[in-house]
């Protein structure tokens, strides 16, 4: 299972509706990586004002900054998984992290001429809902900038536990589906700014790893038996429409 070994990423929130006015960086800067350059991950600083992609391949920076899964990225050359770039924005204004995920989008779009289309395609899912007897533990902390939401986790063994700060339902599905290895569709309808929580499981063994993980104490809830009695969410598997990026066009970055 991916997620049991997935390095986090803290990443940005999505939007849903267009913005009458473009949201931009004020400043851009993009260089390619040298051979061997340490990086990974793509994150807001403390202030909300610069967001930071630091040595990872374009396409990785396309579903961290789109608010998707890896798979559903689809089309492309070789080099955008072969190339890695740091990429470095800043706003005229600290901003929220929604607004950051928009910018990162744009300067994405401007600087690698991005062009692409949407298509929904029936994929293996996960829909988050709530339980029936209503949720659980989940105290409403809107975010105020960038560098308010996050998810930390913590593992010990084959335990594993999530702290989050601020993370909207939308975030908390996202980093669901990448601990699961599909997409999960946020379909509690909570749509608070964001929630502070705590969630605790217990990883299954990867199926032919019995060996590697023989002796650990494998106690405690699943995922999904954690969701239910700790935060009163469900998550059901099912087949279902799940909508994919398609890149149309992609070039190497202009210059700073």
């Amino acid at each position: 299972m991916r997620g049991l070994f997935l390095l986090v990423l803290a990443v940005t929130i999505t939007a849903t509706g267009v913005s009458q006015k473009r949201l931009s960086f004020e400043v851009v800067s993009v260089r390619p990586c040298k051979p061997g350059e340490l990086g990974g991950g793509a994150r807001p600083t403390p202030g909300g004002q610069r967001y930071v992609a630091n040595c990872g391949s374009l396409r990785s920076l396309i579903w961290i900054s789109f608010l998707i899964q890896p798979d559903q990225v689809i089309g492309g050359s070789n080099w955008i998984d072969d190339e890695h770039f740091y990429v470095e924005g800043v706003a005229a204004r600290p901003s929220t992290l929604s607004e950051l995920k928009i910018m990162m989008q744009n300067a994405i779009i401007d600087r690698f001429g991005l062009q692409f289309h949407r298509e929904t395609k029936d994929l293996d899912a996960y829909v988050l809902g709530i339980d029936k007897s209503g949720t659980k533990n989940l105290r409403e902390d809107a975010q105020t900038n960038g560098s308010d939401v996050a998810i930390d986790h913590k593992l010990e063994g084959l335990h594993e536990k999530w702290t989050a700060k601020s993370a909207p339902m939308s975030f908390f599905a996202w980093r669901l589906g990448l601990k699961l290895d599909r997409p999960v569709i946020d379909q509690t309808g909570l749509r608070s700014g964001g929630y502070d929580f705590d969630f605790s499981f217990t990883n299954e063994i990867p199926s032919g790893h019995e060996a590697e993980f023989q002796g650990l104490d494998t106690s405690g809830p699943t995922i999904s038996q954690a969701l239910r009695s700790q935060l009163g969410l469900t998550l059901d598997s099912r087949r279902a429409p799940v909508e994919v990026l398609a890149i149309d066009s992609v070039q190497h970055p202009t210059e700073n």
